[in-house]
């Protein structure tokens, strides 16, 4: 019987920027299914809130938390999906893998000010490599979306309720790692560090790119695929 898998992508990430991690475990005798986050489908503007869209990121889980699954999430729907637990008392995983997640963002007392100051149509060019990206430009209100996420988490002093793996390059230039350490700090959260020195002359932001080959040596993306598969399967 195949393990049900639920991937959820970042914000202004593509669907199809995730196809080939969910190839790989698909190989792997998973059963993967991409989870669009809102605002990432067909309506952009279908969710201009926070509290609107853990609504629909609750909507969107629903049909496939019937039965046992995990999860693999990254960057801003790993943080979606910890306060989405942070709600639900059923219907939880049988265990988590984070990539990168958003959870401790870096300088982010003085980037939320400026985030907060910003007009909600704020226009702001999207770092996101081109091939992985939903959108050339992201709008003020949707960082202010996420930014008002990781204060929701921060707020929260959570508990991880699940068994969880976390993954991050030391040198991410969204997540502070440190921080991340010490926020994950708990008997069920186990991190790995992933360091690539290779990724030289790829534009800002490589190295919070974890989920894809192009930004991993062949041996590194079978590792961290390995990693990933013995953490879900043991």
């Amino acid at each position: 019987m195949q393990n049900k898998v639920l991937l959820i992508h970042g914000l202004n990430n593509t669907i199809e920027s995730f196809t080939p991690l969910q190839e790989k475990l698909n190989s792997l005798n998973f059963d993967c299914v991409i989870i669009c986050l809102p605002g990432h489908g067909g309506n952009r503007n279908e969710c201009p809130t926070l509290e609107m869209a853990l609504k629909k990121f609750d909507e969107l889980l629903q049909p496939h938390i019937k039965c046992d699954y995990n999860v693999v999430a990254f960057s801003q729907g790993a943080l979606y999906f910890q306060l989405w637990l942070n709600m639900q008392g059923k219907n939880r995983p049988q265990k988590q893998v984070l990539l990168a997640p958003a959870l401790s963002i870096r300088f982010f007392g003085i980037a939320e000010k400026i985030i907060s100051a910003m007009p909600r149509m704020s226009i702001i060019p999207s770092q996101t490599p081109k091939k992985f990206r939903k959108y050339p430009f992201l709008f003020g209100w949707e960082y202010k979306i996420l930014f008002n996420a990781a204060t929701e988490f921060i707020g929260l002093k959570i508990k991880v309720p699940v068994p969880t793996l976390v993954l991050i390059d030391p040198k991410d230039e969204v997540i502070d790692s440190t921080t991340l350490k010490k926020v994950m700090d708990e008997e069920n959260v186990r991190l790995i560090y992933f360091s690539r020195p290779y990724l030289k002359g790829k534009r800002p932001g490589k190295h919070h790119i974890l989920f894809h080959p192009d930004y991993f040596s062949q041996s590194d993306w079978e590792n961290i695929i390995k990693t990933i598969y013995e953490f879900l399967k043991t």
